[in-house]
């Protein structure tokens, strides 16, 4: 009985610790997994974006040339404006700029996107040098455009990259204050467990120490009350008996002895009484032959 509740309680006290121990795991877990979520995600918003950055900046050099009349390379800014679109559609995949607050902006750069490509598209079958410049200007107009959505795309990612790792820092303070203060109850708890463990089998085992002592003053008449129901209680029982049984083995002695002491002084008497009475008849015949020397 002992045995089996120290160990549900020492199971018990494992079992809340090892649950603290994988929630705090699958905490830590989940919150490194965010971190490392966020980072990505911000990381590849940005790198996309200079890439985005990089392309309008080549397409403005390609429509200055084209501008100035120092080259005509069409197919090279085609390809670019192409290259453009494929980038705006891999920032599509990406949740930040599904934000509300970025949403609306994002959403306008596809439109202005197919309207650039569309302009690079008129300046490629336009042979009117005046309608060249003036498409080659509303191109470099859009470009602008798209740069400035570009920018505010790539701040909004630093600065929800930002905000959400400040949430998950605080965060994960309160959790590493709430998992070190579920410690320090769990280790507590553990203490006052042990410490109940340890008057569970103390405070039976000093009963039973001193009815030992008592026991070997020979204290035959002393009893253990444990009043529990287990190891202790039996052995206090099995302690009882021990007791009752050395109790009636002395009172037997005892009887023993005193019947025997009766029956000594009884032959003693008789002993005593045979003396004195072969004593008198030794006083007598003296007397006797004393009387017969005076006559």
């Amino acid at each position: 009985m002992l045995r089996r509740k120290l160990l549900m309680i020492m199971s018990s006290v494992i079992l809340l610790l090892m649950v603290l121990a994988v929630a705090a795991l699958v905490s830590l877990q989940s919150i490194f997994s965010k971190f490392d979520h966020i980072n990505t995600q911000a990381n590849a918003v940005v790198d996309l974006s200079n890439h985005m950055n990089l392309s309008i900046s080549r397409v403005e050099i390609l429509l200055h040339e084209l501008y100035s009349g120092k080259t005509h390379r069409l197919d090279e800014l085609i390809v670019v404006v192409q290259r453009m679109q494929d980038l705006n559609e891999q920032l599509g995949v990406h949740y930040i700029l599904h934000q509300k607050n970025i949403g609306p902006v994002f959403g306008q750069l596809e439109p202005l996107l197919d309207q650039f490509t569309v302009q690079i598209s008129t300046l490629a079958t336009t042979e009117d040098m005046q309608l060249l410049g003036r498409h080659n200007i509303e191109a470099l107009s859009a470009a602008t455009g798209l740069r400035n959505h570009i920018l505010q795309i790539s701040q909004f990612a630093h600065q929800h990259s930002q905000s959400e790792t400040t949430d998950l820092t605080s965060q994960f303070r309160v959790f590493v204050i709430a998992i070190a203060v579920g410690f320090l109850l769990v280790i507590n708890l553990s203490i006052l467990v042990l410490l109940h463990s340890a008057n569970m089998i103390l405070k039976p085992m000093d009963k039973l120490l001193k009815a030992s002592r008592e026991l070997a003053k020979e204290h035959f008449d002393y009893r253990v009350t444990l009043g529990r129901h287990d190891e202790f209680d039996e052995l206090g029982e099995a302690y009882n008996h021990l007791a009752s049984q050395l109790e009636l083995n002395e009172q037997h002695r005892m009887d023993t002895l005193h019947q025997v002491a009766r029956t000594l002084n009884h032959e003693l008497n008789n002993a005593v009484s045979v003396i004195d009475l072969q004593l008198h008849l030794l006083r007598r015949q003296t007397n006797d032959k004393d009387a017969l020397r005076l006559v």
